[in-house]
């Protein structure tokens, strides 16, 4: 399985990334739109976990851009904006049922993808 992850914030990003590897599977990892862009149109993902504000522009527009290209993958937006429930809305009529409140979403974030990836190879 290859996750994106999208995180403007170098240690919340170094945390998920860390918490991420215990799973077993292969990350990529991006702190602006620009080069989760880049990684979208040269990497085929399972998974994106996207932050939603970016420093220039939103995980939903990473969400749209990784919906157009491969709308097969799955996606989970973070957050730490009070309006939640209009960013799930928002989400979801784009391909992306889970929203998750920051902080205290990495635990959540690691339980997704080990059910979605299956047991770590060992």
């Amino acid at each position: 399985m290859r996750v994106l992850l999208v995180e403007d914030e170098p240690l919340v990003r170094e945390v998920i990334l860390r918490m991420l590897a215990t799973t077993g599977v292969e990350v990529d990892a991006a702190g602006t739109y620009g080069e989760a862009a880049g990684m979208i149109a040269s990497t085929v993902y399972d998974l994106a976990v996207l932050d939603f504000r970016l420093p220039d522009g939103t995980g939903l527009d990473v969400l749209r851009n990784l919906m157009a290209s491969q709308p097969r993958a799955q996606a989970i937006l973070i957050t730490g904006e009070a309006e939640i429930e209009r960013i799930r809305e928002e989400a979801l009529a784009l391909g992306a049922p889970d929203v998750l409140s920051k902080p205290g979403c990495v635990r959540e974030i690691v339980t997704r993808v080990r059910s979605l990836s299956g047991p770590p190879p060992g």
